[in-house]
């Protein structure tokens, strides 16, 4: 089982370099209750813009239809989406602890807690994450 973070998503989403792998980690582990937290709607959203307004590599013009596939793919992959407010004390306290970000921390935190692994695109944050947290955060989505 795995918490997924909005890597994940946001490859799907925007069609970057990790695609290919994105949508086959989301297929072959749909049956698993996989979690999420809802910060990665947000962050999924701020990646979209990012390509639209600072890559500019999707025309304005698409990002409506793709906003509203954010919310499909989230809720389609995982079995609960976490609210912040139900996670962040532990998140913060994590962060101070390990050094990393809140943002970071929301999944760590999920992870760790649930004995479950993270799927993330972001090698250099799951190398910081696994040396600071002694937790096995690897997963396919990485290789």
């Amino acid at each position: 089982m795995f918490v997924i973070d909005s890597s994940v998503f946001s490859s799907i989403i925007v069609k970057d370099e990790f695609y290919s792998k994105a949508k086959n980690f989301l297929i072959k582990h749909s049956m698993l209750n996989n979690i999420a937290a809802d910060l990665a709607y947000a962050e999924t959203a701020s990646t979209l813009w990012k390509h639209v307004h600072v890559y500019r590599r999707i025309p304005p013009d698409k990002h409506g239809e793709l906003s509203e596939q954010i919310f499909s793919i989230i809720d389609s992959s995982v079995s609960k989406v976490y609210k912040l407010k139900d996670v962040l004390r532990e998140a913060l306290s994590n962060a101070v602890k390990y050094g990393i970000t809140v943002y970071d921390s929301i999944y760590v935190t999920l992870a760790v807690k649930h004995k479950y692994k993270l799927a993330t695109f972001d090698q250099k944050h799951k190398q910081k994450l696994e040396q600071q947290t002694k937790h096995n955060l690897h997963t396919e989505v990485n290789m």
